[in-house]
């Protein structure tokens, strides 16, 4: 019987609640979200350090220090967004056993 990974699916979900108002405040085109969905962006490094906010910068590494893929799997949504698409290339493939898709090489020098 397979464990269940409770830490993935909140990981999951978390992402799914930064990524999808984010991703709708991009496309509205049309000006029908409200205006306070803007301040998911000052989540992000860039806007933050344009903002002047170093509260939030140093709230964000630390963050990144402490417990490392949170950030950019859940906040960024270039994280997510490759997260996804790592997803769909992955579907359909058969999983060896023992085997993992990225792989270790030493370095060619």
């Amino acid at each position: 019987m397979k464990k269940r990974n409770y830490l993935k699916g909140l990981r999951v979900l978390l992402a799914i609640l930064f990524f999808v108002p984010i991703l709708l405040f991009f496309v509205d085109f049309s000006g029908v979200l409200p205006d306070s969905v803007h301040r998911l962006l000052h989540l992000q490094l860039m806007p933050a350090l344009l903002g002047g906010m170093v509260s939030l910068i140093v709230f964000q590494f630390l963050l990144a220090l402490v417990f490392g893929r949170i950030y950019c799997s859940t906040i960024c949504p270039a994280g997510v967004f490759q997260d996804i698409i790592n997803r769909l290339f992955c579907i359909g493939k058969k999983k060896k056993k023992g085997s993992r898709r990225f792989t270790y090489h030493k370095p060619m020098n």
